[in-house]
């Protein structure tokens, strides 16, 4: 699972200086806070649709986060906010998922792709992050 922005193609953990460099300034900014699940700092770099976060994972800046901010960009299975859910999961097709809830988790190797999927049957949140090792 990867996401892609024009030209660019990127996923979790992935080098975020070979990422951050190929997207270009981010149009809406940059945020850094104090990181709960990794050591140093969350640093966020907000762009026109999508946002980034990016951690120190093992003394290498990567990608650790990529969340589709509103229903002007899609996932490259066709996915965004505020579209039907079971649409939603139609394109998602083909990978295996688990659902909790409104929650609807698509693993592939060490990345999760999750949707929410609000009372109204929409999309309401469709994020890519690091997956849990369950073992």
């Amino acid at each position: 699972l990867y996401y892609a922005s024009g030209d660019t193609k990127f996923g979790i953990m992935d080098p975020a200086e070979t990422v951050l460099a190929a997207l270009g300034d981010p149009v809406n900014g940059t945020f850094e806070s104090d990181s709960c699940a990794y050591q140093g700092k969350d640093k966020f770099y907000y762009y026109d649709g999508f946002e980034i976060l990016v951690n120190d994972v093992d003394g290498t800046e990567r990608v650790t986060g990529i969340t589709l901010a509103d229903d002007t960009v899609s996932n490259p299975q066709g996915v965004k906010i505020g579209m039907k859910g079971d649409e939603a999961l139609k394109l998602m097709d083909g990978i295996e998922y688990t659902q909790s809830g409104d929650t609807y988790k698509f693993t592939v190797g060490s990345t999760l792709f999750r949707l929410q999927v609000g009372a109204d049957g929409t999309v309401k949140a469709a994020e890519y992050s690091v997956a849990a090792n369950d073992n």
